[in-house]
C-alpha cells in the first residue's frame, strides 16, 4: 500500500511537471508573439507617415492635387493619425475649403515641377525577424507579407526613378532619349502612388 502511494505520488508530481512546462511554454509563446507584433506595430507606425508624406509630394508633383486625392488622403489620416502628419492635414483641411477647379490651380506649373529625390522604406524588423511569423496568427501574417512585399515594390520603383534620372544628366544623351526617360520617370510615379494607396491602407487595416 505504502508503495503504491509513493507511486501514485511520483506519477501526479511528473503529471505536475508536464503540465507546468507546457503552461510556463505557453506563456513565453504567448509573451513573445505579444513582444513581436509590439515591435512590428511600433515600425508600421514609423513607416505610415513617411509613406503618405512620399504619396502627397507624388500627387503635387504630378499636377494631381485635387478634391477625390486630398479627400483619399483626410479620410486615411483619420483613421489612423501621426503627430508628423499635422502640417499635412492642416494643408489638406484648408485647401478643401475650396472647390475641385481652385484645388487643379494650386498644382505646380510643369515648368516648375522637377523629379523628387524620394527615400526608400525600411522595415528592418519584419525583414530580419522573418523566422519568428509563425508567432502571428494566420491573418496578420497574411497582412504583415503584404505590407512587406508592397514596401520592395516601392523602393524598387524609387529606385528606378532615380535610375531614370540620371539617365537624363548623360552627356550628349539624344532628345528622344531624353524624352523616355522622362515618360519612364511618370510613369513610375503613378506606380508609387498606388503602392502609397494600397499599403498605408493596410498598414491601417492591420
Amino acid at each position: 500500500g505504502c508503495k503504491m502511494q509513493q507511486v501514485i505520488l511520483i506519477f501526479f508530481g511528473w503529471v505536475l511537471g508536464v503540465f507546468s512546462s507546457i503552461i510556463l511554454e505557453n506563456q513565453k509563446r504567448k509573451q513573445a508573439k505579444e513582444d513581436y507584433k509590439e515591435s512590428l506595430f511600433t515600425e508600421l507606425d514609423l513607416v505610415y507617415p513617411r509613406i503618405l508624406t512620399t504619396y502627397y509630394a507624388i500627387i503635387e508633383e504630378m499636377g494631381q492635387l485635387n478634391k477625390e486625392n486630398l479627400e483619399w488622403m483626410f479620410n486615411i489620416i483619420s483613421k489612423k493619425n501621426s503627430k508628423s502628419l499635422d502640417n499635412i492635414k492642416d494643408s489638406i483641411i484648408t485647401m478643401l475649403k475650396h472647390n475641385d477647379e481652385e484645388i487643379k490651380l494650386l498644382n505646380k506649373k510643369p515648368q516648375d515641377t522637377h523629379t523628387l529625390f524620394l527615400k526608400k522604406f525600411n522595415l528592418s524588423f519584419l525583414q530580419e525577424n522573418i523566422s519568428s511569423f509563425s508567432l502571428l496568427d494566420k491573418e496578420f501574417r497574411y497582412n504583415a507579407l503584404n505590407i512587406r512585399t508592397n514596401i520592395n515594390y516601392l523602393n524598387d520603383s524609387i529606385d528606378k526613378v532615380n535610375f531614370f534620372y540620371e539617365t537624363t544628366f548623360i552627356p550628349d544623351l539624344s532628345k528622344n532619349n531624353h524624352e523616355i526617360a522622362c515618360m519612364n520617370i511618370k510613369n513610375y510615379y503613378i506606380n508609387i502612388k498606388d503602392l502609397c494607396e494600397r499599403t498605408s491602407e493596410m498598414i491601417v487595416n492591420i
